[in-house]
């Protein structure tokens, strides 16, 4: 390491500390103060591994946009091995990024406690959501590994090099150890590290030992979970060949679909339609960062659009949806699977149950009742399942307070966003209020421009419920929903539903929120 560089970085951190943060944009909240000794212990930690920390940011690009990331690594292996939240590798393009198609993920990591310049162009490697982990191999190779550490004992003074929301740089944090919770790739060290920030990257003792990784940064409360460094140790030395390849821009369709065992010819009109789908239009798609399964229903009738609003409320991973064709409209039955999840078992299951939903629809249309589709949703055992909430709950790092049957996400978040398990399904969603206008031809105009936001929305449904209550919600197979997953929608939730009350104001329940 340079010494010039050492000095300038250890110089720029310590006013990030004192100061607050370099770069801060505006609404972000500054640092809590440091203690003398704390930054005593910084400013060491910083001079023994600020080399082997880098700054990681990726970029996203689409057909009609993008957006940047910023998270904190580890040099793990002497081969360049990098490791790095999961998270911000996701192909998802946030609404603000009005992005098509993923077309270009690119990734650099910069060292600023390394070489003045330091900047190397780096690829995914590994990529495990469930596990919340990735690794990147960084070019040139020859970066010296980080030493692993055991584990701590409560009270021992531990530190998170990382970036904050808002922040642009690397900052360190002082704090506890609290304990430990869970085993294997599932432990977790609790600690109070950027806490107050809720700043993500490294965890360290204060022999700059690499103890934990940080992997959420959305919540500022009074402790973090981190991932404990045998956890990653397990990871990293467990067999590549068992995971999922790390998903690229533009998931291979045929592949994917020869996995799922499915039949399939291309479409002139895109995507790939499926044999052997009962007389069916069913086609599989990528549409933004979304693997989609589309059905064909043909022209919806005018006075069925409140109907078909409801239909959505009962389906097990789906929904009605409106596509503009040439100058028509085409009703389609539709389900969202992100590219992240997108697997060939999911996929299987996505066309079983589009084939039963559309028929079950014809069904209603032609005045036959119909039962509720129950048998389409996987079921499983409920005490199991609800572990698994917990889990993946507190894996996401969103806060939360329990209710009765589930959780309220981001409590202090404008909308309220609600996850419970049905029927074998993680089911998320929030309401906006009741079913706005007056008079069942406005309803009707209004319900069709709703099934047409269903359409274009990138996560998620609208939906009436059995009280005509207009509510956004998700329901994804409790085996594929992962930490980041659960992140993703519950942003896709808080947007609909402001959209919903920006556009149509804040209108009275029907009946009063069971939550």
């Amino acid at each position: 390491m340079k010494l010039a560089a050492l000095a300038v970085a250890l110089a720029g951190i310590a006013a990030a500390l004192v100061a607050g943060c370099r770069r801060q944009q505006p609404g972000a909240a500054p640092p809590p103060a440091q203690t003398s000794v704390e930054l005593e212990g910084a400013r060491r930690l910083l001079e023994h591994v600020g080399d082997r920390v880098p700054l990681v940011k990726v970029d996203i690009r689409g057909a009609s946009g993008g957006e940047s990331r910023i998270a904190t690594g580890a040099v793990v292996t002497s081969e360049g091995g990098i490791l790095v939240a999961a998270a911000p590798l996701s192909l998802a393009i946030d609404e603000a990024g009005q992005a098509g198609d993923a077309l270009a993920r690119s990734i650099m990591a910069s060292f600023p406690g390394g070489d003045a310049g330091d900047t190397r162009e780096c690829t995914a490697e590994r990529i495990n959501a469930d596990a919340r982990l990735a690794l990147l191999t960084a070019a040139p190779p020859g970066l010296e590994p980080l030493e692993f550490g055991g584990d701590l004992a409560a009270g021992d003074r531990v530190y998170v090099l990382g970036t904050a929301p808002g922040l642009t740089e690397v900052a360190a944090y002082a704090g506890k150890a609290l304990r430990y919770e869970g085993s294997g790739e599932a432990r977790m060290l609790l600690h109070t590290a950027g806490a107050e920030t809720g700043a993500a990257g490294p965890v360290f003792d204060r022999d700059g030992r690499l103890v934990a990784l940080q992997v959420a940064s959305a919540s500022a409360e009074a402790q973090r979970s981190a991932i404990a460094a045998d956890a990653i140790a397990r990871w990293l030395q467990s067999p590549p060949e068992d995971e999922t390849a790390p998903a690229e821009p533009g998931v291979v369709l045929p592949r994917l679909l020869e996995a799922a065992q499915l039949d399939y010819r291309a479409s002139e009109e895109g995507g790939y339609a499926l044999a052997d789908a009962g007389g069916l239009d069913v086609r599989v798609e990528q549409r933004e960062s979304l693997v989609a399964v589309t059905v064909a229903l043909g022209v919806l009738e005018i006075g069925h659009e409140v109907e078909a609003l409801r239909f959505n409320y009962m389906d097990p991973l789906g929904s009605l949806a409106l596509k503009a064709s040439g100058r028509a409209e085409v009703l389609r039955w539709t389900a969202k699977i992100h590219v992240d999840a997108a697997k060939p078992e999911y996929l299987s299951y996505a066309v079983r149950v589009a084939g039963e939903q559309a028929r079950r629809w014809q069904a209603i249309r032609a005045g036959i009742e119909a039962e509720q589709p129950y048998d389409l949703y996987p079921g499983g055992n409920e005490s199991e399942l609800e572990k698994r909430l917990d889990e993946l709950v507190e894996a996401s790092g969103l806060a939360y307070e329990e209710t009765a049957d589930g959780y309220r996400l981001r409590p202090q978040a404008n909308v309220p966003v609600y996850v419970k398990i049905y029927r074998g399904m993680g089911y998320v969603h929030a309401y906006s209020g009741g079913m706005p206008g007056t008079g069942d031809v406005e309803r009707d105009e209004i319900a069709r421009a709703l099934l047409r936001r269903s359409w274009e929305m990138p996560l998620g449904r609208l939906a009436l419920d059995r009280y005509d209550d207009l509510a956004w919600e998700a329901q994804v197979p409790m085996q594929h929903l992962t930490p980041g997953y659960l992140q993703m929608l519950v942003r896709a939730g808080e947007s609909e539903v402001t959209h919903l009350v920006s556009t149509y104001g804040d209108i009275a329940f029907n009946e009063p929120s069971d939550e």
